[in-house]
């Protein structure tokens, strides 16, 4: 894969990343009167990913074996989460101001968050998709809390966090059984090594087990979904 194509291929990403790192950059030299200017960059940023995410229907290759894979799956729910980014930093102008949190990292940090998620759906690795999954994790551990003067705020934070990071050990142990036995990380050959039986299957079930614990953590699935009322109860409203 030409460096070129993947640059095409993360552009949406790229455009992201970096304009959730102006606004941190941005934001201390900023006068208070025009911090509003900050959170009008986030929804361009949004604008322009969703062009660049545009631009790549048509040009995919969805039996790449490199470690992003952009097909109409990934394209799909890279809009979705485009528009949910959208509604979310829109929902917030009114609610920062009332809740006197008008701070930029906030937009910054739904970025990242954006920029998790579409490296979860076009990844074609595992480690891909671990790095996704701690990039929207950590940004949302940090927005849970935002509310840095209420209590319950600062619970559902850590709580999140405590959990998370429990959740994450037991996705990276898996990811790890699964690479003992497959010896790859990537997914295609990950699949060929369990149909020609080359693979451990009774370590392939310890893993998949584990894998299973650590994203039922993640989405609050029944048993692993304990926590969910608190953080849902502390974390600001458009969060």
């Amino acid at each position: 894969m030409s460096v070129a194509l993947m640059i095409q291929q993360l552009l949406p990403d790229i455009i992201l990343s970096l304009f959730g790192i102006a606004i941190l950059v941005a934001e201390p030299f900023t006068p208070v009167p025009r911090k509003s200017a900050l959170r009008v960059l986030s929804v361009v940023a949004v604008l322009a990913a969703a062009v660049a995410t545009v631009n790549l229907i048509g040009e995919y290759d969805p039996f790449s074996s490199g470690m992003v894979v952009v097909d109409r799956f990934s394209i799909f729910f890279r809009f979705v989460f485009l528009l949910i980014a959208g509604l979310v930093i829109l929902s917030s102008f009114d609610y920062l101001e009332e809740q006197k949190l008008n701070h930029s990292e906030y937009h910054a940090l739904i970025l990242f968050a954006t920029v998790g998620m579409d490296m979860m759906v076009a990844s074609n690795e595992l480690i891909m998709v671990f790095l996704g999954l701690e990039t929207l994790s950590i940004s949302s551990y940090i927005l849970l809390g935002f509310r840095r003067n209420d209590r319950k705020s600062n619970e559902s934070a850590l709580k999140y966090f405590l959990l998370g990071s429990f959740s994450s050990a037991f996705l990276l142990y898996g990811i790890a059984l699964v690479y003992g036995t497959t010896q790859t990380a990537n997914l295609e050959s990950i699949a060929r090594s369990i149909a020609t039986g080359n693979a451990d299957l009774r370590l392939i079930y310890v893993a998949v087990g584990l894998l299973l614990v650590g994203l039922g953590f993640k989405v609050s699935a029944v048993p692993f979904h304990v926590w969910t009322p608190d953080v849902y109860e502390g974390a600001p409203t458009p969060i």
